[in-house]
């Protein structure tokens, strides 16, 4: 998907999203799974408009979602 063990890139990581089949882009179970040196480097990606895409889950009981999908270290 463009990215690589080195480089982790925004546009890839929404093509990633939007190449899985529909049932799974909305499905409740969905999660993307990352090792925690990727995570460092997403969370340091920001859209075009500055916005960070990796959002803190800010409630109890939410964690962290990217691209609107939760994520697991």
């Amino acid at each position: 998907t463009g990215n690589t063990t080195t480089e982790i890139k925004a546009d890839a990581l929404i093509g990633a999203k939007y190449n899985l089949k529909a049932p799974y882009q909305d499905s409740p179970t969905t999660r993307w799974v990352f090792h925690r040196t990727a995570m460092a480097a997403i969370a340091k990606l920001k859209s075009g408009d500055g916005q960070y895409l990796l959002q803190p889950g800010l409630r109890e009981g939410v964690g962290d979602t990217l691209l609107n999908v939760p994520v697991v270290l």
